[in-house]
């Protein structure tokens, strides 16, 4: 970790180049007519321009010997251009593709920049825009993928799943920074939201490769926002309304932006009361209320440029459970009793340094979270949980071309947490401290012009310590040998591999493969808790060894002009699957004990990806998810969701009357009926919803205002989704919602 650290402030010492001049131009494939307002982006270096009148673009001060290109405007296929300069560089000419159907070409992983047909994994991308248009929250917005889902308990108290796997089992990583805050529950969900995201990627499987432990699901990575593109004051502010749980949402973000300095100021409130579901039911203390605010100061330079993020996040979030809900009188908006309370903080150093072809990513994070559970105020015990997890990590990555056709990813990651309890009755973990470490490399290389392979290889090691405590406050002469937790040590550690490839058919059509291993210890929760979680008496296993996955995936994709067809499978084979069960055993006070046990699995299935237009203005959006699951014994994984298929048809139109653009829009969502519960889950009835949304943007110059009204169950479909942590005390999901949003630019 000390060597880590030493080597990021080495790396911020460091400045010495020879600037140089790169320029182009930007024209249509078929017409060869040039195009301006294109704009040309320096990935990494936070350099743009736009092309002139004549589709010409001028690059200065560049002191790298090779930089990675982007090309974007609307209605062509963004393109992303390897350059290595020299001073007998001649000016580039770019041939943009027009496209109708939008895509998301750039992927921004560990500062490696691909693009989609480079990459041997499909990545997932959800665009800023997306994120707008989506009423909901984020994680929201990502169940609407194919092979996504949400485990929901009302209010803000949702988790992402990918393709069957959930909590430690995903990565959720904002920034660049791995999320630390005790996820290891259903009840726990990630402090993140949709502002001052640019856009979100989606890794669907073992990720172990880039980002380590308990990536065997897949990963979540938010892509924070850029400075202004041009210089000067600029900002937005967002207003939303939600009927059915009468949802009010604000956020204010500011930008300040210099010449090579910028300031980024973001701050936004959420509040719900307590939904109703579609039998018209209200379900108390589903409210929540949130806090948030982001901060981001940064400059640049020619050999680099360098970030200072700080995020924060209060959420006061409402548990509707069996104790709870007799409490609970009245629908209000903040909760009183029987909610966590949840504060974040992180504080996030970003940096690119350029050493002629090679660019280093120096990051350094440290995050403190606190996580209060309150019951009520007239209990011998109110507050029975007071915990605070504190983590440092810093990561070094070197991305090292040895031609436009090869490239080298190498880094070392390291850090450690602390978690502690205050003085409070009950300990849902313990005290302990854990310490990683890990190493890896990534190849990919362009065999020939339709043939791209990826190999990789990374290193994990992790110790985990926990002191001589008592499991309930504080130990003392006369505590009990049973809840006495006696000084331990554990080393974990593990090798994961990724290989694959992509070859270009034709112009048309991809075919993608890769096989993958990926690794999870289990957590501090699955080996030490002992007692009351949630609803259930859970009891640790000690004797746990790693989780370890090894998938294979395969997709065929299919991209023209009006056209894209995606097919994707995969099998996804665990080794020692770690999971809560109920036992035959029971507690002191006769409850049964659910205990964390080990199991070989199997996740295998595919996904369905279609968006084409027909015809002019007209757009067709659909997408398809099966799953199935099976442990060693032949029964089913929990929380696995329903197969589901979403159809989405809108038409938009530019430049219409007074408005730059309208659309209107109508979801269909159609789940499956889910009729293979795990062991301790009842089976699940088909539905079908509808949604309808219409918006109208408008802009003059610099200052813009989206509006959009949306309806979501519009028929008031009662139902249960076999992922609503709700279903077993027999709430359903909610009910009709009329929302209404409105973001103004300036």
């Amino acid at each position: 970790m000390k060597k880590i650290l030493l080597l990021n402030l080495f790396l911020f010492l460091n400045l010495v180049a020879i600037s140089q001049e790169f320029n182009g131009i930007v024209q249509d494939s078929e017409t060869k007519e040039s195009i301006p307002g294109v704009y040309v982006a320096v990935l990494g270096l936070e350099k743009g321009i736009m092309t002139d009148n004549r589709g010409r673009f001028q690059l200065t001060n560049l002191v790298q010997k090779r930089i990675v290109l982007e090309f974007s405007y609307i209605g062509y296929e963004t393109m992303v251009q390897t350059v290595i300069l020299s001073k007998q560089n001649k000016p580039l000419v770019i041939n943009l593709k027009a496209t109708i159907i939008e895509s998301h070409e750039v992927l921004v992983l560990r500062g490696a920049f691909t693009t989609q047909h480079q990459n041997a994994i499909k990545i997932e991308q959800i665009s800023q825009k997306e994120l707008d248009r989506n009423n909901g929250s984020l994680i929201n917005a990502l169940a609407e993928i194919a092979g996504a889902d949400m485990m929901d308990a009302g209010g803000g108290a949702v988790m992402p799943v990918i393709r069957g796997l959930s909590m430690t089992n995903v990565l959720f990583v904002d920034n660049g920074v791995k999320l630390e805050n005790f996820q290891f529950s259903d009840h726990h969900p990630f402090l993140a939201n949709q502002y001052g995201v640019a856009g979100v990627e989606l890794v669907k499987g073992p990720a172990s490769l880039l980002f380590g432990s308990d990536a065997v699901g897949g990963v979540i990575h938010l892509i924070r926002e850029k400075q202004a593109r041009e210089i000067g004051f600029s900002g937005d502010w967002s207003n939303k309304y939600s009927s059915n749980a009468q949802g009010l949402e604000s956020n204010l973000g500011l930008k300040l932006t210099g010449k090579n300095a910028w300031l980024i100021v973001r701050t936004g409130i959420k509040n719900n009361k307590d939904y109703i579901d579609g039998s018209g039911v209200w379900v108390p203390n589903t409210r929540s209320y949130e806090k948030n605010a982001k901060i981001n100061v940064g400059f640049k330079q020619d050999f680099g440029n360098f970030n200072l993020y700080y995020d924060y996040a209060r959420l006061r979030l409402g548990k509707s459970l069996p104790a709870s809900i007799p409490l609970v009188s009245s629908n209000e908006r903040v909760p009183e009793l029987w909610y966590q309370n949840l504060h974040n903080h992180v504080l996030n150093s970003r940096n690119v340094l350029f050493f002629g072809k090679i660019r280093l990513n120096s990051d350094i994070n440290y995050q403190w979270n606190n996580r209060r559970f309150f019951q009520e105020a007239d209990l011998a015990i109110p507050e029975p949980t007071n915990m605070q997890l504190n983590t440092l990590s810093a990561s070094v990555v070197a991305n090292i071309p040895f031609s436009l056709k090869s490239e080298l990813v190498a880094g070392t990651q390291g850090g450690g947490s602390t978690n502690r309890n205050e003085d409070v009755p009950r300990k849902v973990i313990p005290d302990a401290k854990t310490n990683e470490f890990a190493f890896f490399w990534y190849y990919q290389h362009r065999i020939k012009e339709t043939l791209n392979l990826q190999v990789g290889l990374r290193y994990d090691y992790r110790s985990l310590f926990i002191p001589l405590q008592s499991r309930n406050g504080a130990l003392m002469a006369s505590t009990p040998e049973s809840d006495i937790l006696h000084e331990r040590s554990m080393d974990f550690q593990n090798v994961s591999f990724s290989a694959g490839i992509t070859y270009e058919i034709n112009n048309y059509l991809l075919f993608r493969t890769n096989f993958a291993s990926a690794y999870r210890a289990p957590n501090l929760a699955e080996l030490t808790q002992k007692g009351y979680h949630v609803n259930r008496y859970e009891l640790g296993n000690d004797k746990l060894q790693i989780q370890k996955n090894y998938e294979l995936d395969a997709s065929f994709h299919i991209h023209q002009k009006a056209f894209l067809f995606d097919f994707a499978v995969f099998h996804n084979d665990i080794v020692d699957y770690i999971f809560l069960s109920p036992t035959s055993e029971y507690n002191s006070e006769g409850e049964f004990i659910y205990k964390y046990l080990q199991t070989n699995a199997v996740i295998y299935g595919g996904e369905l990806t279609l968006s084409c237009s027909p015809i002019r203005n007209m757009y067709i959006d659909g997408n398809y998810s099966y799953l199935i699951t099976k442990q060693a014994d032949g029964s089913s994984l929990p929380f696995i969701p329903q197969n589901k298929l979403n159809v989405e048809f809108e038409w938009s139109r530019k430049k219409c009357s007074i408005f730059d653009e309208l659309f209107i829009n109508t979801h269909l969502h159609y789940a499956f009926e889910h009729n293979r519960p795990s062991q301790f889950e009842t089976k699940t009835d088909d539905y079908f919803l509808l949604d309808l949304s219409v918006g109208l943007n408008f802009k003059r110059k610099k200052r813009y205002i989206n509006v959009y009204i949306q309806l979501d169950n519009v028929l008031n479909t009662v139902f249960f989704d076999h992922l609503s942590l709700l279903k077993k005390m027999g709430y359903y999901n909610h009910g009709r919602s009329l929302d209404v949003g409105i973001k103004v630019g300036f």
